[in-house]
C-alpha cells in the first residue's frame, strides 16, 4: 500500500503512518507505446509487458490490443492509429496485382512519401498522446517500436525525459542499427529488401551496397527531415532531430537469432531476443488430435499468414496448390478463408479459417511447414524443428527464405517461379532428403541453447537501462560520428588530395601552394570538421553548417566540463569543488504550528562530475537548452530551525548533511550578441532551470536541546518526505543556483569570443 504524506498536515497520525509504512521498493514506471494495428508485430513483444507487471513494475501499455485478462500493475490504454493503414493497406483483392504493384515500386514509394503527413497527426493530436506528455506522472523508461513510420514517436523519450528501449520485429535492420553504432556489414549481411544470403557475389554485393547507402542517404536527408517538419508543427522551439533522438536510444531489441539468419556483429547496446511469444503449446482440439495422430505419413501445415490469404490467390495459383497437394501421401492442414464449398478440396486436405500454429508445429507428426516466410513463423518452425518450403511475397520474406535455403533447413519458391513442377519438386525434396530434417534439428538446438530465456533477458536489460540512467555507456563512439567519418571518406579525400598533389607536381601543372589549396577545397567539399588548432585548448569549436551541430555542442560542453574539473586558470577557475551557496530558507505551515529553517554556508560536492546528456540550440535566435546528469551530490551546511514538526518542538541548530543521487537538470538560456575589440561576444539575457532528484537521504543534528529520540523521529520523517521537502525548498535553491550559473556563463562568454565557439 502506498501512503500519501502531505507536508502541510502536521498530525501525529501522519508520523505514525510514516513509521509503519516505511519500506523500500524497486518498482519502476514503464510506458509501452505501440499504436499501430500490427498484431503480428505486437504479439512478439506482448509477453514481456505482462511479465514486467508480474514482476511488480507499473506498466502502462498504449495499444489497439487489450490484454486477455486483467492483472495488477498493468494499465492498458486503448488507442489505435489506423486511419492511414485502412486506406493504404486494406486487404488486397488480387495477389498477382498486389505483387505487380510492389514490384513496380509504386506502393513503397507512395507509402514512404505520404507517411509523415498522413500518419503522425492522428497520433500527435490524440488525447491519449497529449495526456501522456502533459501528465505529471514520471516514467522511468519508454518501450516502443521505431520502424515502419514510427520513428518520430521516439520524441516521447525526449518529452518525458526517460530512456528509450526500442524493438524491431523484422530481424537485422541496418537502417536502424546504424543509429546504435552497429558496424557497417554491407559486404556480407543482406539488406532487409534483398532475396539472397550467405557468401555474396560481386553483383549481389554491388546491389546490397547500393540499396544500403541509398536508403541511408534517403532517410538522413529526406525521410527524417520530413518527419522533423511535422514534429516542429506540434512542438515549437529548439527540438532535437529524429536522427539525434534515434542515436539517444538506450537499447535495441531484435527478434533475431544466429540459427535463423547467421552470425552478426552487434555492439553491447543491441540484444537479440527471439520468440518472446512462444509458450508451451496448448493441447489440440479433439478433431485435430485425431487427424494428426492418424496421419501415418505425417502432416504438412500450410499457412501464408494474415495478409496473403488464399482468397486473393488467382485461379491458376489456387489450382497449382490443390493439384500438387492432392498428389501427396501426407495430410495437409491449410489455413484458409475460403467458403468450404467454393473449391474441390482433396481428401487429404483439411481447411479452417484458423489453426493453433504453435500446437501443430510442436506435434511430432508435423513433417513440413508450407509458409510465406514471415520471421515469426520461421522462428516457430526452427524452435519445433519443422523443415520449411516457402513462397515469398513482399517485405523481409524473400531474405528470410533465402537464409532458410542457405542454412539448409528449407527451400524458397519466389512467387514469380511458382508452377506445379517447382512446388512439387520443392515439397518432395524437403520431405525425402533427410538433410533438411538434420539441419533443422541442429538449428533448433542452437536456437534453444542460451544462458537464460529471452523473456528473462529482456527483463534484465530493461531494468539495467533504468538502473544505469539509460545505460549510454554501452554505446560505441560510432553513434556520434558523421557517416562520412565512419566510412573514412574524409581520410580517403585527404589521401586522394595528397596523391593528386604529388602527381601534379611531377607533371609541373601547379605549384605546391596551389595544390595545397586544392586539397583544402576537396576536404571542405567532404564536409570535414575544422582541423585547425582551437584558439583555446579547453574549447571544441563547432561548425555553424554542421547538420548535427547539437551533437557537436554536446561533445563541446562535456569537453569543457572535463577541463572544468581540472581547473582552467585562464578563466580564473581553480577550486571547482565545493559549490558554495550562502543561504536557503524553508517554511512549512504558518502560525504557532509552523516550521522555519535556514541553511547557511552550504557546500555541495560532486557537481563537477556532471555529464551533459543533450544540447538543443537555435543559433538564429541564440537560444540554448542543456540537459545534465549528476550521479551524486553530497552537501553539508549549518542550520537554524524553529517551530513545530509532526507535533514535536523542532527548535535547534547544528549540522545538516544530504546525499542526492540521480540528479537531472535542464538549463535554458537566451543570449544576445555584442561587439568588443572587433570580435563578437555573447551575454545571457534570460536564464531558467529546473531539476529533479531520484533519491535523497539527509539528516540534522542537535534538535530540541540534543534530544536523541526527537532527533531520530524528525530525521525519519524528513527522509520519508524528502521529495516533498525538496519541492518546498526548490524555489529558493533555484534562485541561488541561477545567480551562480549566470555568473559562470557570463564569465565564459566575456572571455571567449562567440566565433571561437561557433565557426563558419
Amino acid at each position: 500500500m502506498v501512503h500519501e504524506v502531505k507536508i502541510g498536515d502536521m498530525k501525529l497520525l501522519t508520523f505514525v503512518t510514516v513509521l509503519s509504512s516505511a519500506s523500500c521498493c524497486s518498482a519502476y514506471n514503464i510506458l509501452v507505446f505501440s499504436p499501430y494495428p500490427t498484431w503480428s508485430q505486437y504479439i512478439q513483444m506482448e509477453p514481456l509487458f505482462s511479465a514486467l507487471g508480474l514482476r511488480g513494475h507499473n506498466v502502462t501499455v498504449v495499444s489497439p490490443f487489450p490484454p486477455k485478462k486483467e492483472q495488477s500493475h498493468f494499465h492498458h490504454i486503448h488507442f489505435v492509429a489506423d486511419l492511414y493503414w485502412k486506406i493504404k493497406f486494406s486487404a488486397p483483392t488480387s495477389l498477382k496485382d498486389w505483387i505487380a504493384e510492389i514490384k513496380d515500386k509504386r506502393l513503397p514509394i507512395d507509402f514512404w512519401k505520404e507517411l509523415p503527413d498522413a500518419s503522425m497527426p492522428e497520433i500527435l493530436e490524440s488525447s491519449v498522446f497529449q495526456d501522456l506528455i502533459h501528465n505529471e506522472n514520471k516514467f522511468d523508461l519508454v518501450f516502443m517500436e521505431v520502424f515502419f513510420g514510427q520513428e518520430p514517436l521516439v520524441i516521447l523519450g525526449h518529452l518525458l525525459d526517460a530512456p528509450v528501449v526500442a524493438f524491431a520485429t523484422f530481424g537485422h535492420m541496418p537502417d536502424i542499427l546504424r543509429y546504435m553504432g552497429a558496424p557497417n556489414a554491407v559486404a556480407y549481411l543482406s539488406h532487409f529488401n534483398v532475396d539472397y544470403a550467405g557468401s555474396l557475389s560481386l553483383t549481389q554485393r554491388l546491389e546490397n551496397a547500393w540499396i544500403h547507402y541509398r536508403t541511408m542517404l534517403y532517410d538522413e536527408y529526406w525521410y527524417y527531415p520530413q518527419h522533423d517538419a511535422v514534429l516542429a508543427k506540434y512542438f515549437p522551439g529548439p527540438l532535437p532531430s529524429i536522427s539525434d533522438m534515434l542515436r539517444n536510444i538506450s537499447l535495441f531489441f531484435l527478434t533475431a537469432n544466429t540459427a535463423v539468419d547467421g552470425a552478426k556483429i552487434y555492439p553491447p547496446n543491441v540484444i537479440e531476443l527471439p520468440v518472446l511469444h512462444l509458450k508451451d503449446p496448448a493441447p489440440l482440439d479433439k478433431e485435430l488430435d485425431v487427424i494428426m495422430n492418424n496421419a501415418q505419413d505425417g502432416v504438412i501445415y500450410f499457412s501464408f499468414g494474415s495478409i496473403v490469404t488464399p482468397s486473393i490467390l488467382g485461379e491458376e495459383e489456387t489450382q497449382i496448390f490443390l493439384s500438387v497437394l492432392k498428389e501427396l501421401n501426407q495430410t495437409v492442414l491449410w489455413k484458409t478463408d475460403w467458403n468450404s464449398t467454393s473449391h474441390d478440396i482433396p481428401k487429404n486436405v483439411y481447411t479452417r479459417d484458423w489453426f493453433d500454429q504453435k500446437s501443430i508445429l510442436a506435434h511430432p507428426r508435423c513433417v513440413l511447414f508450407l509458409t510465406h516466410g514471415g520471421l515469426s513463423s520461421l522462428m516457430e518452425a526452427i524452435n519445433y524443428a519443422v523443415p520449411v518450403v516457402g513462397m515469398s511475397v513482399f517485405g523481409d520474406q524473400p531474405k528470410n527464405l533465402a537464409y532458410a535455403e542457405y542454412l539448409g533447413y528449407g527451400l524458397h519458391i519466389p512467387h514469380k517461379d511458382l508452377t506445379q513442377n517447382s512446388l512439387r519438386r520443392a515439397l518432395r525434396t524437403v520431405l525425402q532428403d533427410s538433410r533438411f530434417k538434420e539441419n533443422i534439428n541442429r538449428a533448433s538446438k542452437i536456437f534453444q541453447d542460451k544462458p537464460m530465456s529471452s523473456l528473462d533477458t529482456a527483463i534484465y536489460w530493461i531494468e539495467y537501462a533504468i538502473r544505469h540512467k539509460g545505460a549510454h555507456h554501452l554505446k560505441p563512439l560510432a553513434v556520434r560520428m558523421p557517416w562520412y567519418q565512419l566510412f573514412l571518406l574524409d581520410i580517403i579525400t585527404v589521401r586522394m588530395g595528397n596523391k593528386m598533389d604529388l602527381l601534379l607536381q611531377r607533371w609541373n601543372f601547379m605549384t605546391r601552394s596551389g595544390l595545397t589549396l586544392l586539397t583544402m577545397l576537396v576536404c571542405c567539399a567532404s564536409q570535414l570538421q575544422p582541423t585547425a588548432e582551437p584558439e583555446f585548448y579547453f574549447l571544441h569549436p563547432c561548425s555553424r553548417s554542421d547538420p548535427r551541430i547539437n551533437d557537436c555542442l554536446t561533445y563541446a560542453a562535456n569537453n569543457l566540463a572535463m577541463h572544468f574539473r581540472k581547473g582552467i586558470p585562464e578563466l580564473e577557475i581553480t577550486n571547482v569543488e565545493p559549490i558554495v551557496i550562502d543561504e536557503i530558507n524553508l517554511a512549512l505551515g504558518s502560525g504557532p504550528d509552523g516550521y522555519r529553517a535556514t541553511f547557511r554556508d552550504i557546500e555541495a560536492f560532486g557537481v563537477s562530475n556532471l555529464t551533459v546528456t543533450q544540447v538543443r540550440s537555435d543559433l538564429s535566435s541564440l537560444q540554448f537548452q542543456l540537459s545534465f546528469y549528476i550521479p551524486k551530490i553530497s552537501a553539508k551546511a549549518r542550520y537554524r530551525s524553529s517551530g513545530v514538526l509532526i507535533m514535536v518542538q523542532a527548535t535547534g541548530g547544528g549540522d545538516y548533511w544530504g546525499e542526492y543521487e540521480g540528479v537531472k537538470a535542464k538549463v535554458y538560456f537566451r543570449a544576445s550578441e555584442y561587439q568588443a575589440e572587433g570580435r563578437s561576444y555573447l551575454q545571457v539575457e534570460d536564464l531558467k532551470m529546473d531539476f529533479s532528484v531520484k533519491s535523497i537521504q539527509m539528516g540534522i543534528q542537535n534538535v530540541h536541546n540534543g534530544n536523541a529520540v526527537i532527533e531520530a523521529a524528525l530525521n525519519l520523517f524528513i527522509n520519508s518526505n524528502a521529495q516533498d521537502l525538496l519541492r518546498e525548498m526548490k524555489p529558493s535553491i533555484k534562485r541561488k543556483l541561477l545567480v551562480t550559473m549566470k555568473g559562470f556563463i557570463d564569465n565564459l562568454f566575456s572571455r571567449i569570443p562567440y566565433d571561437s565557439w561557433i565557426v563558419d
